[in-house]
C-alpha cells in the first residue's frame, strides 16, 4: 500500500502538481480517504481541479478533499499566538516592547517559512482522520529546508525550554504560574516537531517521490535533492520521469546512472495539459498500472 503519507518534489515546472493530484484521485478511487494540501504560494491545485480552493480542506471528488496552506495566513495566525503568549506571560511594562519586537520578526521571510511548517505539522498531526496525506510541494530547494526544519525549530525551542526551566519560580501557585504555562506550550510545540521529525524518517510513514523531466538540469536537481533527502533520512520510494518523449528504454537507460537502485516511474508526455478530474483520472489510471498506486 502507498505510504499514509507521501510528498511530491522537483524543479519547478515538472509537473509535480499533476502527478500528486491524480495519486490523491487514484487512492480516493481505492476507497481510501484521501486529502491532497498543497505547500506552494503558487496554488495551482485550484487552476488544475478548475474550483476555487482555500485554507480549509474541500470535498471535490469521492473520499478526496483538497487544501491549499495559505502562508500569508498561517504567519497571521503563528504571529497572533505568539503575541497571546506575551500578553499572558511578559511584564506589563515590556508588553508595547515585546509585540513590536514580534511585529519586525514577522516581517522576515524565515517567519513565513516557519509558520507554513507549523501549520503543515499541525496537519500530519491529524493523519488518524485520513488514509492519506499527498503533499504537493513547492520548488525543490523550498521544500528540502522544509524537510529538515524539525532539527531547527527543535532545537531553538528546546533552547527556549531550557532558558524556562532555568529561571527562578515565581511567588505564585505552580498552576497559575506563567513560567510554567509558557514551559507547558513550548514543551506542546517541541513535541509535535518531535512527532513530525519521527514521522517523516518513518518509511512506513512517509515517501518523498521525486519528479523529474527528461532533461539535463531537472535531472541534475533530482540527484541533488536525493542526496539531501537521504542525509535527512527520508524515505523516497519513486522516481517519476514525467513528459518524456524518447522510448521508455532510451529514458530508463540514461536515468539509471544516475538514480542507482531507485524504482523509476516513466509518464510519456501528453498531448495535452491535464486538466479537470476527468483528465485526473487518465493519469490516476496510468500510475496505478506502474505501480504507484496501490
Amino acid at each position: 500500500m502507498t505510504t499514509p503519507i507521501l510528498f511530491f518534489g522537483g524543479k519547478g515546472g515538472v509537473g509535480k502538481t499533476t502527478l500528486a493530484a491524480a495519486t490523491a484521485l487514484g487512492l480516493a478511487q481505492l476507497g481510501r480517504r484521501t486529502l491532497l494540501i498543497s505547500t506552494d504560494p503558487a496554488h495551482s491545485l485550484s487552476d488544475l481541479l478548475d474550483q476555487p480552493l482555500g485554507d480549509q480542506a474541500t470535498n471535490v471528488a469521492a473520499n478526496l478533499w483538497v487544501r491549499e496552506l495559505d502562508p500569508d495566513a498561517a504567519r497571521e495566525h503563528y504571529l497572533a499566538a505568539v503575541k497571546d503568549n506575551i500578553r499572558r506571560f511578559a511584564a506589563p511594562e515590556f508588553l508595547r516592547e515585546a509585540e513590536r519586537q514580534v511585529e519586525l520578526a514577522g516581517m522576515h521571510p524565515g517567519a513565513t517559512e516557519s509558520a507554513l511548517f507549523e501549520a503543515l505539522c499541525r496537519q500530519l498531526d491529524e493523519l488518524e482522520q485520513w488514509d492519506h496525506i499527498i503533499v504537493d510541494t513547492a520548488p525543490t530547494g523550498h521544500t528540502l529546508h522544509l524537510l529538515t526544519l524539525p532539527e531547527s525549530m527543535q532545537a531553538w525551542t528546546q533552547a527556549l525550554l531550557a532558558h524556562q526551566l532555568d529561571a527562578r519560580p515565581g511567588n505564585l501557585p505552580e498552576r497559575d504560574d506563567p513560567r510554567r504555562r509558557a514551559r507547558d506550550l513550548l514543551q506542546a510545540r517541541q513535541d509535535l516537531f518531535q512527532r513530525t521529525r519521527t514521522r517523516l524518517q518513518d518509511p512506513r510513514l512517509t515517501g518523498f517521490v521525486l519528479v523529474v523531466n527528461d532533461d539535463r538540469l531537472s535531472v541534475s536537481e533530482g540527484v541533488r535533492a536525493r542526496e539531501t533527502l537521504e542525509r535527512a533520512r527520508v524515505s523516497i520510494p519513486a522516481l517519476i520521469i514525467n513528459r518524456t518523449v524518447r522510448p521508455e528504454s532510451q529514458v530508463r537507460e540514461a536515468v539509471e546512472s544516475r538514480f542507482p537502485k531507485l524504482t523509476q516511474v516513466v509518464v510519456p508526455a501528453a498531448e495535452t495539459t491535464p486538466q479537470g478530474l476527468a483528465d485526473l483520472k487518465r493519469l490516476a489510471v496510468y500510475l496505478q498500472d506502474a505501480g504507484l498506486i496501490h
